[in-house]
């Protein structure tokens, strides 16, 4: 599955580009923000790693993970500017899971 197929999977259906090795779609403003924050959240297969997730008063950095990929739900704050990405969790080594990493 391609990262544009796992976000269409999931509900996002923005379009976006591959930008450095990771497929990043822009969001229109703080309510697609949440949707699409909700879209993970319900997603079967992909989890918060909150060990790596950031939030402060001018950005909020969400890291989930999934089997194939990476995906961070980003929000800067202070610009306005919202996106959510994915990169291939697997790369360099095929026989990384979701839970090896965490580990």
């Amino acid at each position: 599955m391609t990262a544009e197929e796992l976000a269409k999977s999931i509900g996002i259906n923005e379009v976006g580009t591959n930008v450095d090795g990771a497929y990043v779609i822009p969001l229109k403003d703080s309510n697609a923000f949440s949707r699409v924050y909700t879209l993970l959240d319900k997603a079967e297969g992909i989890d918060l790693d909150s060990d790596e997730s950031t939030l402060s008063e001018s950005a909020t950095v969400l890291v989930y993970l999934s089997d194939d990929f990476d995906i961070e739900l980003r929000a800067d704050l202070d610009n306005n500017s919202y996106t959510v990405s994915f990169k291939s969790a697997l790369e360099g080594d095929k026989n990384v899971t979701k839970d090896s990493r965490n580990d």
